[in-house]
């Protein structure tokens, strides 16, 4: 069998790559346990005063026990176990498909105590986890195709959605919103914004550069297959590079773990419809 043809092992690689990210998080959570305290900025006190359900109630006193600190921290190093756990079971699908689940249980659990796993390479990697997971219990060559094309998809649309936004601002296009962002106490990079402002042409390819790549990457799934790989590369590439400039290492990781998905998908098209057309 070739290896493209494998929909079990790609579902799996899709889940391992994810579980780094996810990892990540998760470390870097642990990291700040002062502040899930009571008197921290992260404590549960504080979180649960977003809604009266979580405060009062069944509801509130289940939640108190499970987000309350320390209990907070069984959730993150549980986490931490079944990603280990999901590396160390990667040669059996079924268990690993298990292990796919219950790390989503986790990551669902912790992303309703809310402040954790907002960002967009957190919720893919979840939900690559999660689908990869479903498909890989229930063994069937269709259902673990039909995961493959959602998660594509998945990569697809995360990519094209914020840059078909971005075409009708102007401010991309002259570079300035880029230049916003690397800018930014959060993602920022003032070497880098200092080399853009004294070379503007070179901001604004760049921006154009990034445009382009993100509003056609949909569209590249559709080309002969070996092309789709030189927008796998570049996107490789692209992340890499911000995940040392920006720090979005976790971006890395979410999106890469993507890119199986879209091989599959972009070798299934080729195989279903331009094969009858040679």
């Amino acid at each position: 069998m070739h290896w493209i043809d494998n929909r079990g092992a790609l579902l799996l690689l899709a889940a391992l790559l994810s579980g780094v990210c996810v990892l990540i998080s998760t470390l870097e959570s642990i990291r700040l346990l002062s502040h899930f305290r009571d008197d921290g900025i992260f404590s549960w006190v504080a979180a649960s005063a977003r809604s009266k359900h979580t405060c009062n109630g069944t509801l509130g006193k289940f939640c108190r026990v499970l987000y309350g600190y320390p209990n907070f921290i069984f959730l993150l190093s549980l986490r931490v176990v079944c990603i280990f756990g999901l590396f160390l079971n990667a040669s059996n699908y079924f268990a690993a498909g298990l292990i796919c689940l219950l790390i989503g249980v986790t990551s669902i659990l912790i992303n309703m105590r809310g402040r954790l796993g907002g960002n967009g390479a957190d919720q893919i990697a979840s939900n690559t986890i999660i689908v990869a997971g479903i498909a890989l219990c229930i063994d069937s060559k269709f259902v673990q195709g039909c995961a493959l094309v959602f998660l594509a998809i998945q990569v697809a649309l995360a990519y094209a959605t914020p840059s078909w936004l971005r075409v009708f601002q102007s401010s991309w296009w002259t570079g300035e919103d880029l230049m916003l962002i690397i800018r930014s106490q959060s993602y920022g990079n003032r070497h880098l914004w200092r080399f853009m402002v004294e070379r503007r042409k070179f901001t604004i390819i760049t921006s154009f550069i990034v445009i382009a790549f993100e509003s056609l990457f949909p569209f590249s799934l559709f080309l002969p297959f070996p092309y789709v790989i030189i927008f796998l590369i570049f996107g490789f590439l692209f992340h890499l590079m911000n995940s040392f400039i920006m720090g979005l290492n976790t971006f890395t990781w979410a999106f890469l773990a993507g890119y199986a998905p879209c091989l599959w998908l972009s070798h299934w098209i080729n195989q279903e419809f331009y094969s009858s057309l040679r």
